[in-house]
Parts: C-alpha cells; sequence; structure tokens
C-alpha cells in the first residue's frame, strides 16, 4: 500500500460500525466535543452531523490550528541553508528539521516559519555540512520559541505522546520516506486501523503510512509540547491568564468584560462553554477546557 493511501480516516456516518467509528469518538473526546455536530459547528462547517474528510482534516489537525509548512514553498524553498559554504544546499532539499519544527510549534501558537528556524540551525552549529540538520536541533531551539522537546527511540512511545495530543517529530531512514534521511510531523495515530497521520514537509500528498512503516523505519522521535501548560482558573483567579480566558469565552459565544476577573459571571460562561462541548461542567478552567477552548 503506497505511503499516501488513506489520507484521513473512513468517512462516519450514523450507524455505521467500521473501526474509524471509535478512532472518531477518542479524538471527539480528545477535542472536547460531545459529537460530531458540535465539532462541525466550533470549525464553522457544515453541520451534517456526518464525519467526513473536512471534519476529519481539522479533528486530525487540532481545528486547523497546525499549520503544514513545506520546506519547498516558493517563499523560501531557494534559500540557501548550508553551513559549508556550498550555495546548492537549500531550505528546499535540506531544511527538513526545521520545517517540521515550525510545523509542531504551531500547534501551540508558535508562528514560526522555517527560514528563521534554519537560521538558528546555522547559528547554533546544527546545520552539518552534508547530512542536513543534526539531532542536538531540536531542544535548544524549541526552548528558545517556548517550547520543550523529549527525545525517544521507541515508536510506541511516541504513539502514547499523540494519543495525549502532543506533537511529534520523526527522523526517518530510508524507505518510504526517503532515501537517505528524513524528518516528518506525526499529527496523529490511528490505533483501530494501526495507522499513522503525518505532515511531511517535502510533500502533501505523502500523508499517511502504516506503523510497521515507522516503526521500522524511524530512527527516533521528539515529542513537542508548550514549555509551561497553561495554569487551572477558578472563581477567585485574577490576572493575564483569567483575560486571555475571557477572551477565549467570548469568541465561543460569550458576552464577558475581559477584566482579568474570574467572576460569577465568568464562571457561568465556562459551564456553558463546558456543557456544549460535552465536557464536565464545573466552571473550572482546567487542562480539557483550556485545550478545548485553543489555550
Amino acid at each position: 500500500m503506497p505511503v499516501y493511501a488513506n489520507t484521513v480516516p473512513q468517512t462516519v456516518r450514523q450507524g455505521d460500525t467500521h473501526p474509524a467509528v471509535s478512532f472518531l469518538r477518542d479524538r471527539l473526546k480528545r477535542e472536547g466535543f460531545a459529537d460530531v455536530k458540535a465539532a462541525q459547528t466550533a470549525y464553522k462547517l457544515v453541520v451534517d452531523g456526518i464525519c467526513g474528510p473536512k471534519t476529519w482534516e481539522l479533528l486530525l489537525n487540532g481545528g486547523a490550528s497546525i499549520v503544514p509548512y513545506r520546506q519547498n514553498d516558493t517563499r523560501w524553498g531557494a534559500i540557501v541553508y548550508t553551513s559549508a559554504g556550498n550555495n546548492s544546499q537549500t531550505i528546499a532539499n535540506s531544511g527538513c528539521g526545521p520545517t517540521s519544527l515550525a510545523v509542531a510549534m504551531s500547534a501551540y501558537g508558535k508562528r514560526v516559519e522555517p527560514p528563521e528556524l534554519c537560521k538558528a540551525a546555522v547559528i547554533g552549529g546544527y546545520r552539518t555540512a552534508n547530512d542536513g540538520t543534526s539531532w542536538s536541533f531540536f531542544a535548544p531551539v524549541a526552548a528558545k520559541y517556548g517550547c520543550k522537546t523529549m527525545q525517544v527511540s521507541r515508536a510506541d512511545t511516541a504513539i502514547a505522546a499523540l494519543t495525549d495530543g502532543d506533537g511529534v517529530i520523526a527522523s526517518m531512514g530510508p524507505g518510504d520516506y526517503t532515501k537517505n534521511g528524513h524528518y516528518i510531523e506525526l499529527r496523529d495515530y490511528d490505533p483501530f486501523n494501526q495507522r499513522f497521520y503525518t505532515i511531511d514537509p517535502a510533500s502533501a500528498q505523502r500523508n499517511s503510512c502504516s506503523r510497521d512503516v515507522i516503526e521500522k523505519q524511524g530512527k527516533q522521535f521528539w515529542i513537542v509540547t508548550p514549555a509551561t501548560s497553561p495554569e487551572t482558573l477558578r472563581l477567585g483567579s485574577t490576572g493575564e491568564a483569567v483575560k486571555k480566558l475571557q477572551t477565549a469565552l467570548n469568541q465561543n459565544g460569550g458576552r464577558l468584560s475581559v477584566d482579568g476577573q474570574f467572576g460569577a459571571g465568568t464562571e457561568a460562561a465556562v459551564k456553558d462553554f463546558q456543557r456544549k462541548r460535552g465536557l464536565a461542567s464545573d466552571g473550572v478552567a482546567g487542562p480539557v477546557t483550556m485545550k478545548a477552548l485553543g489555550l
């Protein structure tokens, strides 16, 4: 089966019983939605309760918060990316590492384009003479932009991170994705069909593969997360974090004064949002509610 087959899971309709139904339930729960219609409403799609390609794409991409940067983008593909004075080395042919990190960090609101990260790689000494970007690049450069990475060698550890909603970068050896070496972003894993959904910075077409491909060809993995997770906010909380919460609630139908005071009105708005998303309606803005709000 080609590496690019099944770019999104099978369409799910009410009454279906195929394996994609279980995966859909997992992803709706993770993203904080009670059902498909709630997700489609939030994503401003046609609300028909059918999880087709567009709905799946947004669920897999965290509501389209991920930017699928490509190293061969015409805006920067021809920019030289070298540490050896070799002007034939460009972002298009060797910038997969920085581009994959740009994709991973975009899920957390970090809009850093590949040229900036390529420059950081060269300055930091992480651009090798002939082998692209070194493995040592990810941790220090991600930290510069408010993210952290954990390097692991097992695919099952990467799967656990994806299940939790974290981003994962994979260093791929020769095979389906590359002849020599290549970095890609793993955006999700479907345990029911044993399939990874990926963002390949070199190809918009190569965007899924079997578990077997990642287990056999994946050399190392970097789990990418924010350096700090949002704090839990509740009645009586104050400050800038509350203002961000109030702004996000207003973007989801609230009518709050953005004053940084978590009072009865903010608590009621949190409960209303939680009810609409099928979450526990306790009025406390914890990790699940924050994620559902995009914070």
